[in-house]
């Protein structure tokens, strides 16, 4: 296995590991429950989205991919895993048009229930990361690792890569994990800081979100 930064090369190759390794996580069917009869929106937003990481035209964004040789040919290496790191901003953060655009333009997903994981997702990172971490923070925004090559170390040693950069850089590293996620950040070190409940008012339908964060012990002193 080998571990690079992305470039725009990549794309592809992340939209296609995204579309079958992201499901696996309840809170995608949860926000985009009409995406199996609007495929073409979840492409479609889905590239936008990662093409805005990879141009990373704010200087907030850091993507890697791992490697591993391809099932069907071993000489040849293919992009299994990817993960998406947003860094601690340089100066004031200006939303692209990607993260603009209007969730009602989306058939794939359900409006209210965006919004109520926006919402909550936001409201969290004021209180567990922001209040207590400022700005001296590296957040992985995404990990995925295809169905196929999961389970050969590639999303821990993506995450441990984002864990030493942040460790060198004197930063805390934080994230919002999914219950399948969890257990990989608890075996590299992450900590519990609480749970978020994601529920639209009037629904029995509902999410849970972990909050989670890692700091050096020398630093937690």
């Amino acid at each position: 296995m080998s571990i690079r930064k992305a470039d725009l090369s990549d794309l592809d190759a992340m939209v296609e590991v995204a579309l079958v390794a992201m499901p696996m996580d309840p809170q995608w069917d949860y926000r985009f429950p009409h995406r199996k009869h609007y495929p073409e929106d979840t492409l479609k937003f889905t590239r936008e989205r990662f093409k805005m990481f990879l141009e990373n035209e704010s200087g907030e964004w850091h993507v890697m991919v791992a490697e591993l040789p391809s099932r069907e040919n071993p000489t040849v290496f293919k992009v299994a895993a990817f993960a998406v790191w947003r860094l601690p901003p340089s100066g004031e953060q200006v939303a692209s048009d990607a993260e603009k655009a209007p969730v009602e333009q989306r058939r794939d997903a359900d409006v209210e229930r965006m919004r109520a994981f926006s919402e909550s997702l936001g409201e969290a990172r004021k209180h567990y990361f922001e209040r207590v971490y400022g700005k001296n923070r590296m957040h992985l925004i995404l990990l995925a690792t295809h169905p196929e090559y999961q389970r050969r170390g590639a999303g821990g040693t993506l995450a441990s890569w984002g864990m030493e950069k942040a460790k060198e850089d004197g930063l805390a590293t934080t994230l919002f994990a999914s219950p399948m996620g969890r257990q990989l950040y608890l075996r590299l070190g992450f900590r519990d800081l609480g749970a978020i409940k994601i529920q639209v008012d009037g629904e029995t339908e509902s999410i849970c979100v972990g909050v989670m964060a890692y700091v050096p012990a020398s630093d937690e002193a």
